[in-house]
Parts: structure tokens; C-alpha cells; sequence
């Protein structure tokens, strides 16, 4: 009978690399789950794209409600991973980076967070209590340098890994690079002497040797797209109900960007006229404030997505963190005054260079382009330039990253005055999830109170915005 109790079609061993590829599908997957990263509305919410027939309303006018704590599920293959690890130093160090991706999204996106109490069911701990944002924050910034140093010394293989084919340097850049972001998301407390931002950002730029960051492209953590693994765009008939936003589009044909035509459609009109994708006189916006309706009316004058994006299965990769952001952080982190030695003009054009490049832009026209006085490098107003181009390159990458910056900086400035605008703010949060309110009452309870004099709304200001 004992020979029964053994099922022979049934792992009895879990395997890491099966685990990496789950957690890295999940890094990129959200789009096909309904909580999306890499959807069209988080540049609803950056407003760089309007919608029409009332699609996006709620992103658009910052009217959401509820978010999602999906992303512990993801966490529970990361846990998985580090299970079936059997010392080996490089899962064990992905893990670590998976936990501090998951985390930091999820903090940002609530505020407090069940952190140190999370996912410990099997250790009897049903109803975790919530961590402060802060708690958090120094959590990911531990676990960051924790898995650089695991990656500096580790000999062991990676499999399973269709970002970077397990290249252990790659990933070690990948890990500095996301921790440059977390610093920066954490601008507003460069004061803490716990944080030590300021300290923290010095170390990583003065050593790198011991930090590698992003060099160029080739380091992007991104998923290329394929007729396997297709971009979430592709036979996405939503976008067509997507247009360009007035100010977005107003501005990069100010600077004669040659992104434009690779972001969008002319409108129907100036194809009627005969213009070419080269004629910057060709596109047009909409005003995100604008109500729906009225936007719907007015809908072919505006530009639409590049058609590309629909209709070729591999337009361009799912990109999480990119090169030209990277350069872009550090350049406003020299603004900020966070690293003396550094040369903020630099780390902005090779910012630029690094977003134009992707988008196979020849040298010749990055070098116009850079030297225009609209883009042109100027001292006395070079956060806002920084922040801004930082915005125009995040079309339609890197998730809901803009709409944080946006948030946290106030650049670009963003209309609220509009009549499509029932509170004329901006939403600034997500409510917990209503299975909290169920399932771990006492404990979301005294977390909201301990935030949000208010309660749990969307204008509430967590922590890492005071």
C-alpha cells in the first residue's frame, strides 16, 4: 500500500528555474490579469494618451477606486524559488530582487504594506499586520544590497531566465539600476538620516566596480516581444479608442521630437491632405480634462497609437527599466545635489541618446535634436528639463513609473480644471483591496488610521510623498 502513496506523475521536487520564468512572466504579465502595469491606463494617468468613447474614464480623471494585492501571489513563487534554491547564491539573490520589485510597487501604489509578517501562513500568521511605508523602503533598500552582494561573488548557473539568459552581471546592473530608482522615489526624505538616500546614492556611483548599473540598451530589463511571447498591444483593439493628449503632443512637436511618429498616428485630416509621418504639423491631441463625451465628438482629430502597435506581433519589447531612465535618475539626483562629482548635463543627454537610440533615431538626428534650444541643456532650469524628457521617453514603458514621477515631482504639470474632472485632483493612491477589510480587518484598519486622517481614499498623501 505504501507504493500507492506515491503519485508518478507528480513533482515531489520544485525546481528554481521553473519558478524564475513563472516570476519573470509575471514581472511583464499584468496587462493579461486585469491589474495593469504595461496597459494603456497608467498613461491615462500620466496623461499622455486620452480616451474616447468612454474608455479609461476612470484612469483618465482619476477616479479608481480599489487596487489589488495580486502581486503576493506572485511573491509566492519567489518564495518558491528560494525554497528549491539549495544554496544556490544566484536564486537566492533573484529572489531578493523579485521580493523588492513586488514590494516597491505594491507600497507605492497603498502606502503601508504587510511586509515583515507577509506570507508566513505556514508559520501560523493568517492575518499580517502592515508595515510603515518606511519600514518597507528600508526593507527593499537591505534586500538590494543584499542581492548585489550575493550576485559579486556567486559562480552559480542561472536557467529558467529569458531576460538575460543568465548572465549574473547583467542582473547585478539590473539591481543597482532599480535601486537607483527606489532612491529617487524616496526624494522628498533625502533628510532621514535612517534612509540615508543622499549616503546610499554616493557609495553606488562612487563604486562601480562593486555596483554595476545599466551601460546602454543591451542591459535594459525588458521582454522581447515575439510571435511566442506578442506584445500586449498587439490585436488590442482598446487602443484604437486611445489618442494623444494635447499638452503630450503639443510638446513633442515643439522640440520636433522624432519619437512622435513612432508613438502615433497622423490624424485622419492631415493624411487627407496628403502629409507624411515627417510632418510634425500632422498630429494632434486632446485635452485630458476634457469630459469623454466631448472628446469622443472630436475624435478624428486626434492622433491614435502608432498603428504598429496593433497590428505587428513585436513592435517594440516590454520594457520594466530602461537605460535612457536610469541616466535620467542620475541626472536628477546631481540636480538634487546628491552626488557633487557628478555632471548632471552628462547623465541628461546620454538620457536622451539612450531613448532615441532604442528607437533606431540616426546619430545624426540625435545630435540636431539634443542641441535644439527647446532640449538644449540649461542650468538654471535643468530639474524640469530632466523630469521632462525623463516623461516624454516612458511612452508606453516602464509601467505606472511616469505617473509616480509625475506624482511625486509635479512635473508635468497636469490639468485639473476641465469638466471630465469631478474633483479636479489628482488621485494619488489606491484603497486597499475589499478582501482586507473582510479577511484582516483590525489590522488594514489601524494601518489607515495610522496614514490617513481622512481615511482610506485616493487623495490621501502616504508617507513617501509628505
Amino acid at each position: 500500500m505504501d507504493d500507492f502513496q506515491v503519485n508518478p506523475n507528480e513533482a515531489t521536487l520544485g525546481n528554481p528555474a521553473l519558478f524564475l520564468t513563472a516570476t519573470e512572466r509575471n514581472l511583464f504579465a499584468d496587462v493579461l490579469v486585469g491589474d495593469p502595469l504595461y496597459s494603456e491606463n497608467a498613461f491615462l494617468a500620466a496623461r499622455q494618451w486620452v480616451g474616447s468613447n468612454f474608455h479609461g474614464e476612470p484612469y483618465q480623471y482619476y477616479r479608481w477606486a480599489a487596487g489589488s494585492f495580486n502581486k503576493y501571489n506572485y511573491l509566492r513563487n519567489v518564495q518558491e524559488m528560494e525554497q528549491w534554491a539549495a544554496g544556490n547564491e544566484s536564486y537566492l539573490a533573484l529572489a531578493k530582487l523579485f521580493r523588492s520589485l513586488f514590494f516597491y510597487d505594491m507600497t507605492m501604489r497603498f502606502g503601508d504594506i504587510p511586509y515583515s509578517q507577509a506570507l508566513q501562513l505556514s508559520a501560523g500568521t493568517a492575518r499580517p499586520a502592515y508595515d510603515t511605508q518606511k519600514a518597507v523602503f528600508l526593507g527593499i533598500l537591505d534586500e538590494l544590497e543584499a542581492a548585489n552582494m550575493l550576485l559579486s561573488t556567486s559562480t552559480d548557473i542561472i536557467q529558467g531566465d529569458f531576460i538575460y539568459q543568465g548572465d549574473v552581471l547583467k542582473w547585478r546592473k539590473f539591481v543597482n539600476s532599480f535601486k537607483i530608482r527606489v532612491l529617487l522615489a524616496l526624494s522628498k526624505k533625502e533628510g532621514d538620516a535612517d534612509l540615508d538616500i543622499k549616503g546610499r546614492f554616493t557609495q553606488l556611483m562612487q563604486d562601480p566596480l562593486q555596483y554595476p548599473i545599466f551601460e546602454s540598451n543591451a542591459d535594459n530589463a525588458q521582454r522581447i516581444t515575439s510571435l511566442v511571447a506578442p506584445s500586449p498591444y498587439y490585436s488590442n483593439s482598446a487602443l484604437i479608442y486611445m489618442g494623444l493628449e494635447e499638452k503630450f503632443a503639443e510638446a513633442l512637436k515643439a522640440r520636433r521630437d522624432p519619437r512622435l511618429k513612432y508613438y502615433a498616428e497622423i490624424t485622419s485630416a492631415a493624411a487627407a491632405q496628403g502629409k507624411t509621418a515627417d510632418d510634425f504639423d500632422a498630429y494632434a491631441g486632446l485635452p485630458g480634462a476634457a469630459p469623454n463625451e466631448l472628446n469622443t465628438t472630436k475624435f478624428n482629430q486626434v492622433s491614435i497609437p502608432n498603428r504598429d502597435y496593433i497590428d505587428v506581433v513585436a513592435y517594440e519589447p516590454v520594457l520594466y527599466l530602461g537605460f535612457y531612465e536610469v541616466n535620467f535618475l542620475i541626472a536628477e539626483a546631481i540636480e538634487r545635489g546628491w552626488w557633487p562629482a557628478g555632471d548632471a548635463k552628462e547623465y541628461y543627454e546620454k538620457g536622451i541618446r539612450a531613448s532615441l537610440q532604442y528607437w533606431d533615431v540616426p546619430e545624426a538626428e540625435i545630435t540636431a535634436y539634443i542641441n535644439q534650444p527647446l532640449v538644449a541643456f540649461d542650468p538654471s532650469n535643468a530639474l524640469e528639463q530632466i523630469l521632462m524628457q525623463k516623461y516624454y521617453a516612458s511612452h508606453q514603458n516602464a509601467g505606472w513609473e511616469a505617473y509616480y514621477t509625475l506624482r511625486r515631482t509635479g512635473i508635468p504639470e497636469v490639468d485639473l480644471s476641465g469638466e471630465g474632472m469631478i474633483e479636479h485632483r489628482m488621485a494619488v493612491r489606491w484603497r486597499y483591496p475589499q478582501d482586507e477589510y473582510l479577511l484582516n480587518a483590525e489590522n488594514v484598519e489601524q494601518a489607515v488610521a495610522r496614514q490617513y486622517p481622512n481615511g482610506d481614499d485616493i487623495y490621501g498623501v502616504m508617507w513617501v510623498l509628505q
